[in-house]
């Protein structure tokens, strides 16, 4: 009984580090597929959408960035990038239009700690919730994706754990 259990946790240590290696290998393929004049310090999160990936990274500029890349003929080839999100204010975000995508997303950071929940409210589209994800270091950065052409007029609602109104912005 022990020995099987011994396995599974072997199985399950190798799996893990599997996943990681493959994580590793793919920032690095996306890393250098960035154009020459990009100075890419960390790749910080990479989130797979439609035909490509949004890519959140770090470079000179003091901030996080994103950028667009998409696979073709077995390399990933730069889209498109967005502005910078400067680290250290409480909130802050970016939009972003792209008839190349076509898609237009939105971005920026969170750093009050009683937000657990951002909520996108705007005249012309749905009521969106934001995907949050927390960087390795410390830092949460949030996101949506909408069809492409938005003005970028919208409400940010911070919501705390039990749904209450915790910031407007």
């Amino acid at each position: 009984m022990r020995k099987g259990v011994y396995i599974i946790i072997l199985l399950l240590l190798m799996m893990g580090c599997s996943l990681n290696d493959e994580q590793e290998t793919l920032k690095s393929e996306i890393k250098n597929s960035f154009p020459e004049s990009i100075q890419v310090q960390k790749i910080h999160h990479i989130e797979v959408v439609r035909d490509g990936v949004l890519v959140f990274y770090s470079s000179l500029n003091n901030g996080l960035d994103a950028g667009f890349l998409r696979k073709k003929s077995s390399k990933w080839k730069w889209v498109m990038g967005a502005g910078t999100v400067r680290f250290g204010e409480e909130f802050n975000w970016i939009i972003s239009n792209d008839k190349e995508i076509p898609l237009s997303y939105v971005y920026g950071f969170i750093n009050n700690p009683d937000i657990e929940k951002l909520t996108i409210e705007s005249t012309e589209e749905k009521k969106k919730v934001a995907k949050i994800v927390t960087l390795q270091n410390g830092q949460r950065v949030w996101f949506a994706f909408y069809e492409y052409g938005i003005d970028g007029r919208f409400d940010y609602v911070g919501l705390g754990e039990n749904g209450e109104i915790v910031k407007e912005y």
